[in-house]
């Protein structure tokens, strides 16, 4: 008995303990039309004014914090400021791979299948030097280690580390080969789609092949820096081979968190890709939610695997609404790292980069489209283009596509080009069935849930 009243004592005070005893970080996204300024007063603001809220982190580029402060904090702030966009920092994405892949014996290749597919549609003919100086390929992944296939593509002296904040090569070392083996399908001189393209590593997730936002936002602040500081004059395409978990229920602070950075790509020219995910599931607003896959935006391309016959690979997602369009992403031979010559792999991970490519050498080739307006080509480039079914939020035609098999030599047609572009961004918005709005598991914090173990194991003794 006396076990079982000191357990039930030392429970009942550590649900007493201050806020700070469960204090968490939060990714913070003010209103950019409010202003740079404005944006770093408010949270400044809320450090000083709001207790229990300490600012750990500035993202000064593009309007938002990192805030540590206890959950029921952030829910208060939620409510008090529906104008900020409040997401846990440790939302977690992870590589879209199969496996580690399978070194390529001896150093000479084949020319990948891949590859032949884009030459074969005459992806980059005609493209001179000077029609890439305006295309910059961000990548964000687990960094990059350098290869012979990619010397000379790479910038270097740009690359980022959201984890140390440094830049530089040695900075962006990948423990995990994931960035390096995406990096090729790019712009490997014998495994890229387009390798006259710069690339800039960018390292955002750790050696597991675990992304969380916090680090993404930081590398995302720091791209739009480099875009205003160094590249305002291009256009750059953002890789993240990179998705969630399937979850039956649509995240609400997810959806948010990413359409506030869409809406900050599409104020910079800055074309969004991502991988639609390895897990065979439909992607819709049925109860099957993948992110940021599960998202439409006119600034944002969900991209599906295929094989070298042009099917649906076995393992992508897929869906009619929000995965636009399908890429090679089954056995794609590219660059290895840690002194590695090739390897083979699979996954939606390099269908990703394969779309990236594309519409880079779209670009490229047609440097006066706007950023929608290579989505909207990228888009109808496919099988089955359909660029008159009917958007089911109203408004007019709009493509709707499952996922088709995409065909690159469309977007090297002038005349295809100027039809499939449109005059008006093309993205779907379509709410969940069941009204959205997320869920919550428990209204106990897990640190103080775990403390009360002392309780549940005396109970179960009395039995």
């Amino acid at each position: 008995m006396k076990r079982s009243f000191l357990a039930v004592l030392t429970a009942l005070l550590l649900l007493a303990l201050p806020a700070w005893a469960t204090a968490a970080d939060y990714v913070v996204l003010a209103p950019e039309s409010a202003g740079r300024t404005a944006n770093r007063v408010c949270f400044r603001r809320l450090a000083a004014e709001a207790e229990g809220i300490e600012t750990a982190a500035l993202y000064s580029h593009i309007g938002g914090a990192l805030l540590t402060m206890a959950p029921e904090r952030a829910e208060a702030l939620r409510a008090d400021r529906p104008d900020l966009t409040v997401v846990p920092a440790d939302i977690r994405l992870e590589a879209a791979t199969l496996g580690g892949g399978t070194p390529v014996q001896g150093k000479a290749i084949q020319t990948p299948w891949h590859v032949r597919w884009a030459q074969d549609a005459g992806l980059t003919d005609g493209l001179s030097a000077g029609d890439w100086e305006g295309v910059l390929v961000a990548v964000f992944d687990t960094g990059l280690d350098s290869h012979a296939d990619l010397e000379g593509r790479i910038l270097w002296d740009r690359a980022y580390n959201a984890f140390t904040r440094e830049s530089g090569e040695a900075a962006v070392d990948d423990e995990k080969g994931h960035g390096t083996w995406v990096a090729g399908v790019i712009a490997g001189a014998e495994t890229g789609l387009v390798p006259s393209a710069d690339v800039i590593p960018f390292k955002v997730a750790d050696r597991k092949g675990e992304l969380f936002l916090e680090e993404l936002t930081d590398g995302f602040d720091r791209l739009v820096e480099l875009k205003e500081r160094h590249f305002d004059d291009r256009r750059i395409l953002l890789n993240l081979s990179f998705a969630s978990d399937t979850t039956s229920y649509y995240q609400t602070e997810w959806a948010e968190y990413f359409h506030g950075i869409f809406d900050r790509c599409s104020d910079r020219g800055i074309l969004f890709f991502a991988a639609a995910g390895n897990d065979n599931v439909r992607i819709d607003n049925s109860g099957a939610y993948v992110y940021p896959p599960s998202l439409s935006d006119r600034v944002f391309v969900s991209v599906a695997a295929t094989d070298s016959a042009g099917l649906r690979a076995s393992f992508s997602n897929y869906g009619p609404a929000f995965v636009e369009v399908g890429a090679p992403g089954e056995s794609i031979t590219t660059t290895d790292f840690n002194g590695g010559d090739y390897t083979t792999v699979d996954g939606t991970s390099f269908a990703c980069p394969v779309a990236t490519a594309v519409a880079a050498a779209a670009w490229a080739r047609f440097p006066d489209l706007e950023v929608w307006q290579v989505r909207n080509l990228l888009i109808n480039a496919v099988e089955d283009p359909r660029w008159l079914a009917e958007n089911p939020s109203g408004g007019g035609p709009l493509p709707i596509i499952a996922g088709d098999a995409m065909r690159p030599a469309r977007v090297t047609d002038s005349a295809f080009a100027a039809e499939a572009r449109g005059d008006t961004p093309r993205a779907i918005d379509i709410a969940p069935e069941d009204g959205g709005g997320g869920c919550s598991v428990s209204s106990i914090p897990a640190a103080q849930l775990l403390l009360l173990l002392p309780l549940l194991l005396s109970v179960r003794r009395r039995r």
